[in-house]
């Protein structure tokens, strides 16, 4: 089973693993060469701040990178699409709102 925590903690030391094509350079995660998400620590322990982009490539890859992000920082979101638009959706409320480049969560 994911351990969340643990994650955390490998993100926090610097040892997170990702999916192929992906890297990690300081605080932000990179699928080739475009970065898809900031993060930043958030106001409280634990928490996080995390902007995300696409750099123009509204892909599947893109999406699911962006949506493991958030899973692994145990983050109320996810992005999905219809009819083409991307979506951000709070887990859980139902609230949902378009997707903006550089968008920030928290």
């Amino acid at each position: 089973m994911f351990n969340r925590k643990k994650f955390r903690e490998a993100w926090a030391n610097g040892k997170v693993k990702l999916k192929a094509n992906c890297t990690r350079q300081g605080d932000s995660v990179f699928l080739y060469d475009t970065a898809v998400t900031k993060i930043e620590k958030g106001f409280w322990n634990n928490t996080y701040i995390v902007q995300l982009f696409t750099g123009g490539f509204y892909t599947a890859s893109t999406k699911a990178i962006i949506n493991e992000v958030l899973f692994c920082l145990d983050m109320p979101y996810r992005l999905f699409q219809k009819k083409g638009d991307w979506f951000i959706e709070r887990v859980g409320s139902g609230e949902t709102i378009p997707f903006s480049e550089g968008v920030k969560l928290f």
